[in-house]
């Protein structure tokens, strides 16, 4: 029953459950985001929100990578938002894609070969240049995460053993070591913090966690019962927080240092089940509560585990947490008689709640920009997806797409636009962005009679002072 309550994408339909994953994916990294986009709005170095705000240096446009589909294999393109700076980036006979980790230096992408069941890693410069293969043995490589210093995080899986192993390597391709290549299989986190890696081994049915330096050095066993234990979350702090199955029955949730050191602290230990949602601007715990067994409701708690919870959403529907926006506000969705989805925010002390979207069709959140905006979609009869903004507060509701086509979020971006994917009368997928406050036209970023699909947001580049 470990973590079988936090995953649910059935408000989506069944063809789309592979965006609704890719957007819970996207989301994970929200807190580390808020975290530096709050520190630039403060220094003056971003822009003001909702409210406006000076401006001290200048935001080149952002740039993202996608994939075009030619002839049943996709090749690898990086563009800016305002549709210029086009670079090729892995354009062979392979199949490549994006792997969503990146640097200001480099871009990771999976390649596999047509009709093959291995897949490698390569980095590549912004520019196109440096092809360099990571991993390109016989096994099936998968990167996993990227750390600060620049070395990458996959596995490989060893078909004689039919195990995963645990690997990194710089980006330049030097530097490979093993972390983890035991005779069980080990799954890395994939947010590593200070060069930490922490990582899941499962021996026989059971999960252990332990972490180790990327570099290869010393590795500590953080938990190691004989009940099942799962890494869900590494803090900014370095800490982790893992939840433990108790006999089968229910999962409770725990905080811990990443390097062993000092005692594990119960967070929210009842006799219901208990998972980590997120980690709050003020270093508070927001996690959920399966009561009942259908119905899961949303607290905080202090992350030592002093003081009393704060109820933050308790309602007869079940809630589920999307992030923490900019202005400290706790964005969420309730899941309405199991057939609807709407979108709420309100004060992380509890207080304030507010309707952001509460319309008769599903709507889910999939991303915000720096300005505040929040992005969701609108699944309009259960087979048309349209997009919309909205602040935290409720006010600046925006129509940005919503044709006859479906559009659904690819990213927003630091430069307050919004790039979004539509679905041609079913037959192609172009890219395009528009300003996420609805003024302006689209400006078109890729709509070749081949298929794209939005890889990953690279980010800004800060210019002048």
């Amino acid at each position: 029953m470990l973590n079988g309550f936090i995953a649910n994408t059935k408000f989506f339909p069944a063809s789309s459950n592979t965006k609704a994953l890719a957007l819970a994916a996207k989301l994970k990294p929200y807190l580390g985001l808020a975290i530096l986009l709050s520190a630039l709005v403060v220094s003056g170095c971003g822009g003001g929100g909702s409210g406006g705000g000076s401006q001290a240096g200048t935001l080149a446009p952002s740039t993202f990578v996608f994939m075009r589909n030619v002839g049943g294999q996709n090749d690898l393109y990086l563009m800016k938002e305002d549709g210029t700076g086009l670079v090729a980036l892995a354009t062979t006979a392979d199949d490549e894609n994006s792997s969503g980790l990146n640097n200001a230096d480099w871009i990771i992408y999976r390649s596999r070969g047509v009709g093959s069941m291995q897949q490698d890693i390569y980095s590549v410069r912004h520019d196109g240049t440096d092809v360099t293969p990571l991993a390109t043995s016989s096994e099936d490589e998968t990167p996993y995460e990227m750390t600060a210093s620049g070395r990458v995080i996959f596995t490989r899986r060893n078909s004689v053993g039919n195990q995963l192993d645990i690997y990194s390597i710089n980006a330049d391709g030097s530097g490979l070591v093993s972390l983890a290549t035991t005779s069980d299989n080990e799954f890395p986190y994939s947010n590593v913090v200070d060069e930490r890696v922490v990582f899941n081994r499962l021996v026989g049915t059971q999960r252990d966690i332990y972490s180790i330096n990327s570099d290869g050095t010393d590795l500590i066993a953080l938990a190691t019962t004989t009940e099942d234990e799962a890494v869900i979350q590494q803090l900014s702090t370095g800490q982790i927080v893992f939840v433990r199955d108790i006999g089968g029955i229910q999962t409770d949730l725990f905080i811990m240092n990443s390097d062993g050191s000092g005692p594990e602290i119960a967070l929210g230990s009842t006799l219901e089940s208990e998972d980590f949602s997120e980690e709050l601007l003020d270093g508070k715990i927001l996690f959920s509560r399966l009561v009942g067994g259908t119905q899961t409701d949303l607290f905080t708690i202090n992350a030592d585990g002093s003081g009393v919870e704060t109820a933050i959403a308790t309602s007869p529907d079940s809630e589920e947490v999307e992030f923490q926006a900019l202005d400290g506000r706790i964005i969420y969705y309730r899941d309405v008689g199991g057939t609807q989805t709407d979108i709420y925010s309100i004060n992380a002390d509890g207080t304030d709640l507010i309707p952001l979207a509460n319309s008769t069709d599903p709507e889910r959140v999939s991303d915000l920009n720096r300005q505040g905006v929040i992005l969701f979609e609108r699944n309009v009869g259960g087979t048309q997806f349209d997009v919309y903004g909205i602040h935290s507060d409720g006010t600046g509701l925006a129509a940005l797409a919503t044709t006859v086509d479906s559009e659904t979020i690819g990213s927003g971006t630091d430069n307050n636009r919004a790039i979004i994917v539509r679905d041609v009368a079913g037959l192609q997928t172009d890219i395009f962005s528009i300003s996420a406050d609805g003024s302006g036209s689209e400006i078109p970023l890729a709509n070749s009679p081949d298929d794209e699909e939005f890889g990953d947001y690279v980010g800004p580049r800060l210019l002048g002072p």
